[in-house]
């Protein structure tokens, strides 16, 4: 059975963005920003409301002393709920933590604190409402979590956190949240928004790469390190020394290191590798775009990120990226954490275009030599039409003769690409944007995108 290589995590992800926001009201319901809170009646309000008028209007129509007491008592609970959620919302200070950045398919996992400065209230039954907006090319999605924490007791801090199963990859905003309260008899709510918006870049989701893809790369890399130590070569920068073993090179020995200690002693270096891969990724579309060609798209650039943080976990030299779409990209160096980084960040927000060729940017910017160097092309046209593009006049711009017979073609909509990737079993299925999910509520993670 084949072994397949997954790639499930980044680990070239930065810390966690924390963003902080303070809601503080004066006497006059109104908070540090100048907003004055919002009241609104609840549900069970309402109905409270009903009963209230019936009660009021047959104690006006009869004069019945005893139902206007009763009236009296009624507006009692309404007021001291608003007096009460009012005063639990004072002094409030509420932070967001989340990543910098994620995979899709991966839960977003976001850490809420809320703080209680006052130094003799408690504040219960506290509710926060965050927003989760997907930016797209035309329409903004959005996703609305509900997270209730039950208390914060006076001068403490509570800490909770809420899930997000994010399945496209895009641009996001998190928040404005809005934080509410309608304790104790949920009459009246009382709400203010919260104005921290945070960012988050949702990179392509990762797969795994398949026996193509190791015969090209991983076994040239094992090649390439092989003849070294056979030629006896000393690539590499020298770190320390140690005892001779038979199949070691002369050239290796440290002779006055070995005179002193009276065995012989080589030296060691580090085991780079020159090797150089530069991948293209043509993310083109038909004038009629169709549900299957989005799915190319995504398919090509989950590809290329993967392939990505292959090739920089695995140190392989030099690599050169290329990205034509509706906006080109080109960036070469050391496979690295800053480059996969920039890569990611591309990926994440790339789209495709109609009107873009395989090498509009690439090929005219790159500035390395062919001979050595792994070029893969990875497409999402059809391979007779992505044939037909290489072979036409269009490549005379292309340094080199017969440059299409010496790389990799690579169609997401050929049967061959299974060979070279395969997405994991979970469908890339999304949900409605619009649904309501609870983060204490024992579900699976809200579905977004």
């Amino acid at each position: 059975m084949i072994r397949q290589r997954r790639i499930s995590r980044l680990s070239f992800n930065e810390g966690r963005q924390t963003n902080r926001d303070r809601v503080r009201f004066d006497r006059k319901g109104r908070d540090n920003v100048g907003r004055s809170q919002r009241v609104s009646v609840t549900r069970e309000g309402w109905y409270y409301l009903f009963i209230l008028t019936f009660i009021v209007g047959g104690a006006v129509m009869r004069q019945i002393n005893p139902l206007f007491a009763l009236a009296g008592l009624m507006i009692a609970p309404i007021l001291f709920n608003w007096r009460f959620s009012m005063a639990s919302l004072r002094h409030i200070d509420f932070s967001r933590r989340l990543p910098h950045r994620i995979a899709a398919g991966e839960p977003l996992v976001v850490d809420l604190e809320l703080t209680n400065e006052r130094a003799r209230l408690d504040a219960w039954q506290v509710c926060i409402t965050d927003d989760v907006r997907w930016q797209g090319t035309t329409r903004s999605r959005s996703h609305e979590v509900e997270v209730l924490v039950p208390g914060i007791a006076a001068g403490g801090h509570v800490r909770t956190s809420y899930r997000c199963q994010l399945y496209r990859r895009g641009r996001y905003h998190i928040g404005p949240a809005q934080v509410r309260c309608s304790y104790p008899f949920g009459l009246i709510s009382i709400r203010s928004k919260m104005q921290t918006t945070s960012h988050l870049l949702v990179s392509p989701r990762m797969g795994f790469l398949q026996r193509n893809w190791r015969r090209l790369i991983h076994a040239q890399r094992s090649g390439d390190q092989s003849s070294r130590q056979r030629k006896g070569s000393t690539d590499g920068d020298f770190y320390s020394l140690r005892q001779y073993r038979n199949g070691d090179s002369r050239r290796w020995i440290h002779w006055r290191t070995s005179a002193k200690l009276g065995e012989l002693m080589v030296q060691q270096f580090d085991e780079s590798t020159d090797q150089h891969v530069a991948i293209f990724v043509d993310l083109w579309e038909p004038e009629e775009l169709t549900a299957a060609d989005l799915d190319a798209v995504e398919l090509a650039a989950s590809f290329a990120a993967t392939a990505a943080v292959d090739l920089c976990r695995g140190n392989s030299g030099k690599l050169t990226f290329s990205v034509s779409g509706e906006t080109p990209f080109f960036h070469t160096g050391a496979a690295s954490k800053p480059l996969l980084n920039t890569v990611l960040d591309h990926l994440a927000t790339a789209r495709s275009s109609s009107r873009s060729h395989p090498f509009e940017h690439g090929f005219q910017t790159a500035n390395f030599g062919m001979q050595g160097t792994t070029v893969l092309l990875v497409s999402t046209r059809p391979p007779e039409l992505l044939e037909t593009i290489l072979r036409s006049d269009s490549t005379s711009t292309v340094p080199g003769p017969n440059i299409p017979d010496r790389f990799h073609r690579i169609s997401v909509l050929d049967p061959e690409f299974a060979h070279w990737f395969s997405i994991s079993n979970n469908p890339m299925v999304t949900q409605s944007p619009g649904d309501k999910g609870s983060a204490n509520a024992p579900k699976k993670p809200a579905a977004v995108g």
